[in-house]
């Protein structure tokens, strides 16, 4: 184990020397009228070029419960068809909120039985709307700094964040631009936020102390950066659970099926708190995918910071959503007496839909554990 962890740094402090690196030649004076040259930093999970749609074979289409926007472009490309898609294009587009017209079953309807899409088969991947072609992708920028990531509700992304148990790493990359430095308004400075999420990641990874331990030490961090103290008080096991199941009844449910995970939470807590360690034990080093986890959450949500200037509420966010597929986790072991690869996946993509693709329940839930964790 200490062998791991001392390759998990060293793999880390590599990425930090080159992050920082690249940070001190961010800016440079060419020629004689100092003009300066802008420099985007691009940081990126190491998958992230490895993913690829699974199209047919997957088993939670994003084509079906979604709604489908149409950005402007290919709203004047499809006005413009003029052949027997055209027709189809004409029934099932709402011209005036610019999206698909589902079917009944909430599929769209281009999406074929087997899983294919119409549009792609017919004319090809130019066909696809924008948000089409880029899901699950996301992308973010902060002043200079860019983000690229894919979301977590897909699972091809998320079987790639757990393709091993080895720690979350990130490649930064710095890519020239000609146009003028971009700068969001924000409470915060980028390069700043973007060091403490550096801080934050280095931390979480350090697999030399527990997994709590490690967190206790971000709070401690993040508190003295925000608030000047470190105060503050984790509250037992039976309390925290209890918090976050408060604060997921406030969320808006994503569907029925939330509804229920709630339900069954609610009326096996007292099971789920007892087998938690008969889990740990059964999932063996699988245990680090809630590092994983965690450590993909900070990477994605952290740097919205930059607008409220609360990195420590994000941090509790991203500690939330990891809590609540751990427990959820536990009671399908503790039903199940199993738990494999294709269950982690479904919990991570579904809690996935229900907490980061909504602009409330995110708010809601990391304000329940600021409150409770600083006694507010």
């Amino acid at each position: 184990m200490k062998n791991a962890g001392k390759a998990c740094n060293n793999r880390l402090y590599r990425h930090i020397r080159t992050f920082e690196k690249i940070v001190k030649n961010y800016f440079v004076i060419s020629g004689k009228s100092k003009r300066r040259a802008v420099f985007m930093l691009i940081t990126k999970p190491d998958f992230y070029d490895s993913f690829k749609c699974r199209a047919g074979e997957c088993t939670d289409s994003c084509c079906i419960g979604w709604e489908i926007d149409i950005d402007d472009e290919t709203m004047r490309k499809y006005e413009n068809e003029n052949d027997s898609l055209s027709v189809k294009l004409n029934r099932f587009t709402d011209r005036e909120k610019q999206c698909f017209i589902l079917t009944e079953d909430d599929r769209c309807p281009f999406l074929k039985s087997d899983g294919l899409c119409e549009l792609i088969l017919t004319k090809g991947e130019d066909m696809l709307c924008e948000i089409c072609r880029e899901h699950p992708r996301f992308y973010a920028r902060y002043g200079d700094f860019y983000d690229m990531g894919e979301g977590l509700c897909c699972e091809e992304a998320a079987s790639l964040l757990f393709l091993n148990t080895s720690p979350l790493k990130l490649i930064t990359e710095a890519e020239s631009r000609d146009d003028a430095a971009y700068f969001d308004d924000g409470l915060i400075d980028a390069e700043t936020l973007y060091m403490l999420r550096r801080n934050t990641l280095h931390m979480l990874c350090d697999r030399t102390q527990t997994l709590h331990d490690r967190i206790h030490s971000i709070f401690e961090n993040l508190l003295l950066k925000q608030y000047g103290k470190i105060n503050f008080a984790f509250p037992s096991e039976d309390e925290f659970y209890d918090i976050l199941i408060k604060a997921s009844k406030k969320t808006e449910a994503y569907d029925a099926d939330f509804t229920h995970l709630l339900k069954c939470l609610c009326e096996n807590k007292a099971e789920a708190l007892f087998s938690r360690k008969t889990f740990i034990s059964y999932l063996g080093e699988r245990t680090a995918d809630y590092e994983k986890l965690l450590s993909y959450l900070v990477f994605r949500h952290f740097p919205k910071a930059v607008y409220d200037g609360d990195a420590l509420g994000k941090f509790c966010f991203c500690i939330g959503v990891t809590a609540i597929t751990f427990y959820a986790d536990v009671s399908l072991f503790a039903e199940r007496g199993k738990f494999d690869l294709d269950d982690r996946i479904n919990s991570v993509k579904y809690l996935s839909k229900q907490f980061e693709y909504s602009d409330e329940n995110p708010e809601i839930l990391s304000e329940e554990l600021k409150k409770r964790i600083l006694r507010i």
